[in-house]
């Protein structure tokens, strides 16, 4: 959508991840990753935005890990939000990760037909 910007704003690593009565927990073995970002109109004027559902969302290292598919309320991949003038609205999404992952080795890719974006976490 013209006029709006993600970005991405911090990374958690938790041991789970509840909203509501929606639970996810992990294994002794795994990590839950949180990304966090920031969905920001810049325009003067009120926009829809809602996340193509071709859009791929990849962390990787060792391995490539795609992303759990959630209910909670914000969850970028089924983001559909009402963003008013200038203001931002918060989206995450959640991974689960091989315990063994170095997580200065980890990037995020953003893949949207042709176009790819990658974050490294360090």
């Amino acid at each position: 959508v013209d006029g709006v910007e993600v970005f991405v704003t911090k990374y958690d690593i938790l041991k789970e991840y509840s909203q509501g009565a929606y639970i996810i927990d992990i294994e002794d073995n795994e990590r839950l990753i949180k990304i966090e970002f920031e969905v920001k109109n810049t325009t003067n004027r009120d926009v829809i935005v809602k996340t193509d559902s071709n859009i791929q969302y990849i962390l990787s290292s060792k391995q490539k890990y795609y992303p759990l598919v959630t209910a909670i309320e914000n969850d970028i991949i089924f983001f559909e939000k009402n963003i008013k003038a200038n203001q931002s609205k918060k989206a995450v999404i959640l991974f689960k990760i091989a315990k063994s992952e170095k997580l200065e080795e980890l990037r995020l890719e953003v893949i949207n037909n042709e176009q790819k974006k990658s974050v490294l976490f360090k």
